[in-house]
């Protein structure tokens, strides 16, 4: 019997546990904005600038500053001094809220790394509007240099720092919303490495949604986030959670939802296939976790550092079976 044989024998199996998917995530999964910004997680920085991106959102803001250039600290400084002393509270605003963002939030990142993410951001289809809300000199610290007389506005551009406002298209904060992005991602890395994926209701939405599906296990709901099927054959059972940490009471509970999945698609199949139960978080794991332990009992966990470069895991994991 061959893999497609099986595959088509799991797909019918599953089929009879009244899969459903999330309307809301269906359309997000298909949507080119949500899929443009999960994929920043490839990017250096890229997972960080997401997680800022809902941290704006839920403090009610709909926008994210963006400087035209790289904001050196020192001049930062100066600027900021200059604000303080006029009793400027908009460019001051303004400008703390970027000396935060590239020089403080992230000190273990290169801010040229935060600054490359940023402009990317700028150029996607994440933004649908842009505004100036500020441009200043950075030599006379003029405010207003289009009609300033100094030539240190008029006859060089690289000393203007313009910090633009970029509004969120309403799919960014859907995506962030739902938490979304890392499964899309997740989804989209597993095609691009040759890992088939199942998904369902073609018929309602032109094409299979493979994120959050949902199936009657026991006559209980049991969401799995994704299923694979890679060659050489193996099933890959994989959670995804956007927590900052993931605790073993979470870990024993996704065991045991995919066990109770393992024996319905092993019972279907009328036999013993072979499994991979992958947990892929944005957080880290519990420190009391035994990886070793798990592994032998054909588990993988991959955190937060691992996300950017996650093909490279898919491919280990594959070349392990």
């Amino acid at each position: 019997m061959t893999l497609v044989d099986i595959k088509d024998e799991i797909i019918s199996g599953l089929a009879t546990l009244a899969p459903k998917v999330d309307p809301n995530k269906a359309s997000l999964e298909m949507d080119p904005v949500s899929i443009e910004i999960s994929n920043f997680l490839a990017d250096p920085a890229g997972l960080e600038l997401v997680e800022f991106m809902g941290e704006i959102l839920d403090e009610g803001k709909s926008s994210i500053l963006i400087p035209n250039k790289f904001p050196e600290r020192k001049e930062l400084e100066r600027l900021i001094q200059s604000a303080y002393s006029q009793n400027s509270k908009k460019n001051l605003r303004i400008l703390l809220e970027i000396f935060y963002f590239f020089w403080e939030k992230y000190p273990d990142i290169d801010p040229r790394i935060l600054f490359q993410s940023l402009k990317k951001v700028e150029r996607s289809s994440a933004i649908f509007l842009k505004k100036s809300t500020l441009k200043i000199c950075c030599d006379c610290k003029s405010d207003n240099p289009e009609v300033s007389k100094n030539t240190c506005c008029n006859e060089n551009a690289q000393n203007i720092l313009e910090i633009v406002e970029g509004f969120f298209h309403e799919k960014v904060k859907q995506t962030l919303q739902y938490n979304q992005y890392l499964e899309i991602y997740i989804k989209n890395c597993l095609v691009a490495s040759g890992i088939g994926t199942i998904g369902w209701g073609k018929e309602s939405y032109g094409k299979n949604i493979c994120t959050s599906s949902i199936y009657r296990v026991d006559g209980e709901p049991v969401e799995i986030d994704l299923i694979g099927i890679s060659t050489p054959f193996t099933v890959l059972l994989i959670e995804v959670k956007t927590s900052k940490n993931i605790t073993m009471t979470e870990i024993r509970k996704t065991e045991n939802k995919f066990e109770g999945i393992i024996k319905k698609i092993n019972k279907f199949t009328n036999r013993e296939l072979p499994f991979l139960k992958i947990f892929i978080t944005t957080g880290k794991f519990d420190p009391n976790l035994s990886i070793d332990g798990y592994k032998r009992k054909s588990w993988d966990f991959i955190n937060r550092v691992k996300i950017m470069r996650i093909n490279d895991e898919l491919k280990r994991l594959i070349e392990s079976i």
